[in-house]
């Protein structure tokens, strides 16, 4: 199933996650840089349009390539100040932006280990929560061990290169910004005060369970 209002992707899968598989294997990091921000920037506009008063004309007119909220750094700015995104997610998104515009831009940039990339990759807090996920301690009385086993298995074997760490980044918040939309669905479908908000995770651990 595809949305075609998204304009630079006629055939825009609607489920999110559909279309980070599609992108996981481009194989150049070029590719993949580019790319796979698209899927944070849609989603971030869904999340957006969840949130607003429902307004389908002034939404589309908002969100439209030339409007107000076209461009990818004011979609993450407004979200930051709805307080949709914490401030440490924000800041990580900028930095993804940043990665997004080198790659499109410098030609000179070719693959994730090159200088400025490598350097704003290890500077995502999701760099810092990944290694301690792939170093952590599994107890061998934890019933899920085997489950947090093979999790741990498939972190470190994407943490091997710097493009991994960027993909994780990229998965986790797609998670993180699907569970905020579905909240803001629900509490503009529920009573005042039926809705309890769930925390913005602070580190990919939240992915575990």
């Amino acid at each position: 199933m595809a949305d075609s209002s998204h304009p630079n992707f006629p055939h825009f899968p609607s489920d999110p996650f559909e279309l980070f598989y599609l992108t996981f294997d481009h194989g150049k990091d070029r590719a993949q840089a580019i790319t796979m921000p698209v899927l944070l920037e849609h989603l971030i506009k869904r999340v957006l349009r969840a949130a607003f008063r429902q307004d389908d004309e002034i939404a589309n007119e908002l969100f439209r390539p030339s409007g107000a909220l076209g461009n990818y750094g004011t979609k993450v700015r407004l979200a930051y100040m709805l307080g949709v995104l914490s401030e440490t997610t924000y800041k990580d998104f900028l930095i993804i932006g940043k990665i997004r515009n080198k790659f499109a831009h410098a030609f000179t940039i070719k693959e994730f280990c090159d200088q400025p990339i490598k350097q704003w990759i290890e500077s995502l807090s999701t760099y810092r929560e990944l290694n301690c996920i792939r170093d952590e301690e599994i107890d061998q009385k934890d019933p899920d061990i085997e489950f947090k086993a093979a999790f741990k298995f498939t972190i470190s074997q994407q943490l091997e290169t710097d493009s991994g760490y960027y993909r994780e980044t990229i998965r986790f918040y797609s998670h993180s910004l699907q569970t905020e939309e579905e909240w803001w669905k629900k509490m503009r479908g529920a009573s005042s005060g039926a809705a309890t908000r769930p925390p913005w995770p602070k580190t990919p651990a939240s992915r575990r369970r």
